[in-house]
């Protein structure tokens, strides 16, 4: 698979901080060949003790390996009183780091709207109508560090 971004488009040679860097734009063509999502009731809690009324709670994880670097995006959903599919408030975690034309780094919060803003674009929704969805008992069994 050819990659989506050039090797210009990736964390600076030398710097190695776990981030991999790209534009918005570059994110746009990024494919998400994994996509995996499980149920987590220790969640669903969490969010009731907030007061979010969700009947059910989970976390997804897409990855893409075919760029020169693998990119990761997880994030926490709930099932609303009405039936929707909502992301969970503050469940996003990501390796990426949105850079401008100029190849700065727009920083953690933006890079995070941005992603918000992303996913609110994109059909993740239907990652969770898989009969795939694996249901955790609890946080200690969880693959994904939220």
């Amino acid at each position: 698979m050819a990659s989506a971004f050039s090797s210009s488009q990736v964390s600076p040679k030398g710097l190695f901080d776990g981030y991999v860097r790209i534009t918005f734009d570059a994110l746009a063509q990024v494919v998400f060949s994994e996509r995996h999502a499980w149920e987590d009731e220790s969640l669903r809690e969490d969010l009731a003790h907030e007061d979010v009324p969700a009947l059910r709670a989970g976390y997804c994880e897409w990855s893409a390996s075919g760029t020169a670097r693998q990119i990761s995006i997880g994030w926490a959903w709930f099932v609303s009183q009405t039936g929707r599919v909502l992301l969970a408030p503050g469940g996003l975690s990501t390796n990426l780091m949105l850079v401008g034309s100029q190849r700065f780094d727009l920083g953690c919060k933006k890079t995070n709207e941005l992603l918000h803003a992303w996913l609110s674009g994109v059909a993740w929704q239907t990652t969770l109508e898989s009969d795939n969805i694996v249901t955790l008992v609890s946080n200690d069994s969880a693959p994904w560090p939220f």
